[in-house]
């Protein structure tokens, strides 16, 4: 069967997209696309731009010039429907904000309730099978503050995919894993692609990049190289130090 247009057309394109922040250029003429089904990675040095890069998909961010498109959405045009977007585009920040009120489950079923009309049992279930598929089942009744980073890591990741998103952002969301998990996280990723769902991920880890990733580029100094394969092995890419604040670029 023939493809349509729309079916044929990236879930993500970018085309000569400019950023900067003062007088640092964070992105300089920036092009690429990423397929329907397909994970691409980002890698670079802390503060180069990555978290910029996400956050003008989803319109967190307004880029200087050049044109965004996310499947149906012109996000650069002036009349975008931003909470629309949003709800196509599945976010994970390194901030995971979640609600501290609000236990593991209640987090990841809270918003298909208010936002997709789950039935209560429905959302319930379906973040229960995101959380056993995380290995974090057993603590869904504990709070955010009861769990360790890694864990709600894994519940901010739940919470995103829960919402079915046709393109998933991912922002260093292996920072907080041991290496098992950082498999585990991936295989899952894998799985979805394999349906139709689009990743586009932020990433030091060269274990996660190898491991999810059909196309990975490099960002410095504003430029991104072209999209590859990744190799068998990534290098991991040095983070800023622990103690640093995370980089807001």
């Amino acid at each position: 069967m023939a493809m349509t247009e729309a079916s044929a057309a990236p879930a993500i394109l970018f085309e000569a997209v400019s950023k900067r922040f003062d007088d640092t250029v964070v992105l300089d003429n920036v092009s690429f696309t990423v397929q329907r089904g397909e994970a691409v990675c980002i890698m670079g040095p802390s503060g180069t731009g990555k978290t910029t890069l996400l956050r003008l998909v989803n319109a967190l961010t307004t880029p200087d010039s050049g044109r965004i498109r996310v499947d149906r959405f012109d996000v650069t045009s002036p009349i975008l429907e931003k909470q629309a977007l949003r709800l196509h585009v599945g976010t994970v920040f390194q901030r995971y904000s979640l609600f501290p009120h609000k236990s593991a489950l209640e987090n990841v079923s809270m918003g298909q309730r208010q936002v997709l009309g789950r039935h209560k049992a429905a959302a319930e279930e379906k973040a229960r099978d995101l959380l056993a598929k995380l290995e974090i089942d057993e603590l869904r009744d504990r709070y955010p503050g009861e769990l360790s980073a890694g864990q709600q890591q894994r519940v901010a990741l739940a919470r995103a995919l829960a919402m079915d998103p046709q393109i998933v952002l991912l922002d260093e969301v292996t920072a907080a894993l041991d290496p098992r998990m950082v498999d585990k996280v991936a295989s899952l990723l894998r799985d979805l692609a394999a349906t139709g769902m689009s990743f586009l991920a932020s990433s030091h880890d060269g274990r996660f990049v190898s491991s999810l990733s059909d196309k990975v580029g490099y960002l410095s100094h504003g430029q991104l190289s072209d999209l590859q394969p990744p190799a068998a092995e990534m290098p991991t890419v040095e983070r800023a130090p622990a103690d640093s604040p995370p980089a807001q670029l």
